[in-house]
């Protein structure tokens, strides 16, 4: 019986070191579904994992020489995602954390902001593999520490629910920044994507959410004073705070009579908008 599973691991070493001389790695998915000459060795190397106490110290290390990170403490995709950031970094050159990933392939932007995003929970491991890529834990603090850097559109969206839960609109200025986050770029950017693409995105939806009128087809200055001029009248929430530069009331009150003076020239329903807050008690 020893004889036999011997021969079977030999066999499937023999699978794995083909495989590595191919692809340089062992990062192969339980259901990766290569089959070659009817061998399953994503099956047999999650089996491999799955029961790694029972190898012996020569097999074990015979997949070690093959693949140092054959059997990681972490997900297998995560490995197998690395192998193809170093791939890249082979041939372009280390990332770096001070240029915001410029220039890098779109999935590689998006792979490494989520390591950077969660780098303190990762395994020691994968913080020197991402090392190895160039991203070091000096490099992350670079990416953090530059004002106005690009996030994910998670954080994105986590700053712009804070900016509306305290100022009761999204209608910001474009060179706004909250908290070192470029707030009014981001929002300028899903705006215009909003507007090439003729219909409202996924993301578009969750703004709305926030605050319906996030992506006026007139300047968000006017939206802006639109909201300054409704709190005025109404009175301002006790949950909200003014932002900066909001204008007074007697600004916002000369705004209005502004609006119903010309309001033939305005669109459709920047009338509709005019006309609520002159229904408004005063």
């Amino acid at each position: 019986m020893e004889q036999r599973h011997a021969q079977l691991f030999a066999e499937g070493l023999e699978q794995a070191r083909l495989h590595v001389e191919r692809f340089g790695h062992l990062a192969v998915a339980h259901t990766d579904g290569r089959v070659q000459e009817g061998f399953d060795l994503g099956r047999w190397l999650a089996n491999r994992r799955a029961d790694a106490a029972s190898l012996t110290r020569k097999q074990a290390e015979q997949l070690r020489r093959l693949d140092a990170w054959w059997n990681p403490p972490w997900p297998v995709d995560w490995q197998r995602a690395w192998y193809r950031a170093r791939a890249h970094v082979h041939e372009q050159g280390p990332v770096h954390g001070g240029d915001n990933l410029t220039g890098l392939p779109r999935w590689l932007q998006r792979w490494l902001r989520h390591q950077i995003t969660h780098y303190e929970q990762l395994h020691e491991g994968q913080q020197m593999l991402l090392a190895e890529l160039g991203l070091t834990t000096s490099e992350v603090e670079r990416f953090h520490a530059w004002p106005g850097r690009r996030r994910p559109t998670a954080d994105g969206l986590t700053v712009a629910r804070a900016y509306a839960a305290r100022h009761g609109h999204l209608a910001v200025s474009r060179p706004l920044i909250v908290d070192g986050f470029a707030l009014g770029t981001w929002l300028s950017n899903q705006r215009q994507r909003q507007r090439s693409l003729g219909r409202p995105t996924r993301l578009g939806h969750h703004l709305t959410a926030l605050d319906a009128w996030w992506n006026p087809p007139w300047p968000v200055a006017w939206q802006r004073m639109w909201w300054a001029c409704r709190y005025h009248l109404t009175g301002l929430p006790d949950s909200l705070e003014w932002w900066a530069a909001a204008p007074n009331d007697q600004h916002a009150a000369a705004w209005l009579r502004e609006q119903s003076a010309r309001r033939p020239l305005l669109q459709p329903r920047q009338q509709s908008l005019v006309d609520e807050l002159l229904s408004l008690p005063r």
